[in-house]
């Protein structure tokens, strides 16, 4: 079954890519094969959560600062200020992504 966003009312699991399991139809052991999955590190996940709240503290702390809080037009500084929060995050998910390991699992019965 596809899913298109037009055609669904409601949130629904959609499956591409490997077609959903017909659960009538019992698999052999080769028929499973080796499930692969990549794996994130913990602790990296932890340490970018902790850095990017320090990253939307730091930026909003700036706008309420001195500099961006003026009456004059500050729309240029908050932008380049949006600009860098938004490179940050990506940096910073960038760097999870870099731990992530492939394993390979076996479904044993």
């Amino acid at each position: 079954m596809a899913c298109f966003p037009s055609t669904t009312r409601r949130a629904e699991p959609c499956y591409f890519y490997p077609p959903h399991p017909d659960p009538d139809v019992e698999l052999t052991p080769e028929e499973r094969g080796p499930i692969w999955a990549e794996v994130v590190q913990e602790d990296a996940v932890l340490n970018a959560r902790r850095h990017i709240k320090d990253l939307f503290r730091s930026y909003f702390n700036l706008l309420d600062g001195d500099v961006l809080n003026h009456p004059r037009r500050s729309g240029g500084y908050r932008r380049m200020a949006r600009c860098r929060l938004y490179e940050s995050i990506m940096e910073e998910l960038d760097r999870v992504l870099e731990t992530v390991d492939q394993v390979q699992m076996t479904v044993i019965e």
